[in-house]
């Protein structure tokens, strides 16, 4: 497997941090990465964005005792832990979910970028998006990414994870569109072909 380097760089980066003279990570920003937040879904949050399970949350009450979440802290090293933790998931989800599919390194590292804000659950909702990587389709990949189809409405609108990442959002649909591609998705032949 892949170590996704740039994917981790690129992530600390989308998070906040860049490298100090010593080879640390540290925060750009005013958001101290040490202390417990929610994030945009009112989730309790940490370090690299890293998603504070239940046992995790417990634990943390339990060793800084009449804090309030919002309060809490962890160390440096707890959430370097946490962020190689999570980028192995990550890593892991985009190879159950893609790892069948040939496509390009710089694909599978805006793959693992997503993947570690959605989890393998939320990327595996990007059907559409996965069609064009079958497909070898870039454009229909960064489509994808970036549009969702609203049956409501009847047409596509802006996919929600787009929304929320921002920036992130438009710098990776633009990276996957500058790949070249490799096929064209028909969906005249979209019988199964693509899935």
């Amino acid at each position: 497997m892949p170590e996704y380097t740039k994917a981790q760089k690129q992530i600390r980066a989308d998070e906040g941090e860049v490298k100090n003279e010593n080879g640390f990570w540290q925060s750009v920003n005013d958001k101290d990465k040490h202390k417990v937040y929610k994030d945009t879904e009112g989730k309790y949050t940490v370090g690299n964005g890293h998603l504070l399970t239940n046992p995790e949350l417990k634990k943390l009450k339990e060793t800084q005792v009449g804090l309030t979440p919002e309060g809490m802290e962890i160390t440096q090293e707890e959430a370097d832990e946490w962020f190689a933790a999570d980028l192995k998931d990550a890593n892991d989800d985009v190879e159950a979910l893609y790892g069948d599919i040939p496509m390009a390194e710089e694909q599978r590292e805006v793959l693992v970028n997503m993947a570690f804000n959605l989890g393998r659950k939320g990327l595996r909702k990007f059907k559409q998006m996965r069609k064009g990587l079958v497909a070898g389709d870039s454009k229909k990949v960064a489509h994808e990414m970036q549009f969702t189809w609203d049956k409501k409405n009847n047409k596509y609108k802006t996919s929600d994870w787009y929304e929320q990442v921002k920036g992130r959002g438009k710098r990776l649909v633009g990276q996957v569109s500058k790949i070249p591609s490799t096929g064209k998705f028909d969906p005249k032949l979209d019988d199964g072909r693509y899935d």
